[in-house]
């Protein structure tokens, strides 16, 4: 379901953010995201904040059009994400495994 959210979100070549709500922490959902993104061997950096903390891979080698991808601490945890639909299809899954 989350997979079809997030295509159906991806207009043009620079996709609206998705938010979606998580009862998972920082710490479980990052672990969870960095294993997929390693398994796939997909690039990935985190840089954290005082809310939570945002993933991405832009800048990359390889990587035309990156996602970001921002937690955000709070009730509910917030989940936001943005990118090209080729870089949104490519993740949507491990958001959707994670959440």
């Amino acid at each position: 379901m989350f997979i079809a959210f997030l295509l159906a979100h991806a207009v043009d070549a620079r996709a609206p953010s998705n938010v979606v709500a998580t009862a998972r922490s920082m710490d479980s959902f990052g672990q969870c995201f960095t294993r997929s993104q390693d398994r796939q061997g997909r690039a990935w950096s985190f840089v954290p904040n005082d809310a939570g903390g945002t993933f991405s891979n832009r800048g990359a080698v390889g990587v035309a059009e990156g996602y970001e991808l921002r937690f955000r601490e709070g009730v509910p945890n917030r989940i936001i994400v943005s990118g090209s639909a080729d870089e949104l299809s490519r993740i949507a899954r491990a958001v959707s495994e994670c959440r």
